[in-house]
């Protein structure tokens, strides 16, 4: 098992030569530069995406729309509701104390 190994043996291992003949290899160089490259390009690209959502951020928020027209006199009634269920508010306050206790109900 130790002999010599054959004359085609002699020739260098090159990739092209290892990939014809079905051998499996371990790329271990590119491997280490991608595990260099991480710690270099991780804290870079953090920093970009950082930068890009403060730029965001940062951004004047878009004026409102206007009130469609049909939504102007919805709202007019609603204030004029509020308005009378105040007046009314005030009335029955006022009128409470007058009134005897055994006509006052709770619900």
């Amino acid at each position: 098992m130790l002999s010599n190994p054959p004359i085609e043996r002699k020739r260098p291992f090159t990739r092209d030569a290892l990939a014809k003949a079905g051998v499996l290899r371990f790329a271990h160089g590119s491997f280490m530069t991608v595990a260099l490259d991480c710690p270099i390009l991780l804290p870079v690209m953090f920093e970009r995406v950082k930068q890009i959502s403060r730029m965001k951020a940062a951004a004047p928020p878009a004026p409102p729309a206007p009130t469609p027209e049909d939504v102007v006199p919805l709202r007019e009634i609603r204030d004029a509701l509020k308005k009378s269920s105040r007046a009314r508010a005030r009335i029955g306050a006022s009128i409470g104390p007058i009134l005897p206790a055994a006509s006052r109900t709770t619900l």
